[in-house]
């Protein structure tokens, strides 16, 4: 009986009380990955998706919301269970059924780092996400099975290297995926020691562009006007090397947000909603 008031008690906990969101429930699934690091090494293990969804909905469409990179090994481990919960909250009012994967490397999945890039002035972004897209993209396989998204289509959305990664995924061109969102994408910032002189910025241009030649699908790029690790102007570099290339989307310049607009993306919804509502109604 203990137990069982147990289980009821947490199943109530997930329970946003919200009358809006009064149905949505926050549940976890682990999905078998396998794949290989930059260097060859090969790495099988179960990654934690958090899932929320209105149960009494059928719903919409899919959305995979996709984690940022903390600075040390030792963050990434104590990041525990990706979830953006508020956030994803509100787009399963919408509709959406929304998935939180936690990375290879990072919190409650563990495992080795899976998305090295090397050194700051030796960087190789393309080859160093590469694992990362390869997990990803057996990851959206598994969601793309669930009963409950059916044949729908769907949107993925990063901040920060998940911007990044959200971006080379928008260069394979998912099947049924409909819009990419990048939030500050980019690698190699280091907000205290260099402020808006990420490592390599012209490589990770060079990275977008291949993104860009690739991709057919559209991507909404938001940076915010005081990113401490990219700076104002090198991810309007980035987006004009996507676009030159061939890629398509939109590049909206966020306002600035408290000591780093970096984390506008959590921080400050209202400053970013309305576009990506919009922008999710009518790709281009």
């Amino acid at each position: 009986m203990t137990r069982l008031i147990a289980h009821y008690a947490v199943f109530l906990s997930l329970i946003f009380s919200s009358p809006a969101l009064a149905e949505i429930v926050e549940t976890q699934l682990r999905v078998p990955v396998s794949i290989n690091l930059r260097d060859g090494t090969p790495v099988a293990q179960d990654v934690i998706v958090t899932r929320f969804q209105d149960n009494e909905r059928k719903p919409s469409r899919f959305l995979i919301i996709l984690h940022g990179r903390a600075g040390t090994q030792a963050e990434r481990k104590a990041q525990g269970r990706s979830r953006f919960a508020d956030i994803a909250r509100e787009f399963a009012a919408q509709g959406y059924a929304v998935f939180v994967p936690t990375r290879i490397g990072y919190g409650e999945t563990g495992g080795p780092d899976a998305e090295d890039t090397g050194r700051c002035d030796a960087k190789d972004f393309v080859k160093g996400m590469a694992p990362a897209v390869e997990e990803m993209q057996q990851i959206i396989t598994a969601i793309q099975k669930d009963p409950a998204i059916g044949n729908s289509s769907g949107v993925i959305m990063g901040q920060s290297v998940g911007g990044l990664l959200t971006t080379a995924l928008a260069a394979r061109n998912v099947a049924r995926v409909v819009a990419y969102v990048n939030f500050s994408g980019g690698s190699g910032g280091d907000p205290k020691n260099r402020p808006g002189q990420p490592c390599g910025p012209e490589r990770m241009q060079q990275a977008f562009s291949q993104f860009g030649a690739k991709a057919r699908t559209p991507v909404l790029f938001l940076y915010s006007a005081n990113d401490r690790y990219w700076g104002e102007e090198w991810p309007k570099h980035w987006f004009a090397a996507f676009r030159k290339a061939g890629g398509r989307g939109r590049f909206i310049a966020l306002p600035a947000f408290e000591a780093d607009g970096h984390r506008s993306f959590v921080g400050n919804r209202e400053a970013w909603w309305n576009d990506v509502q919009s922008f999710l109604k009518n790709p281009q």
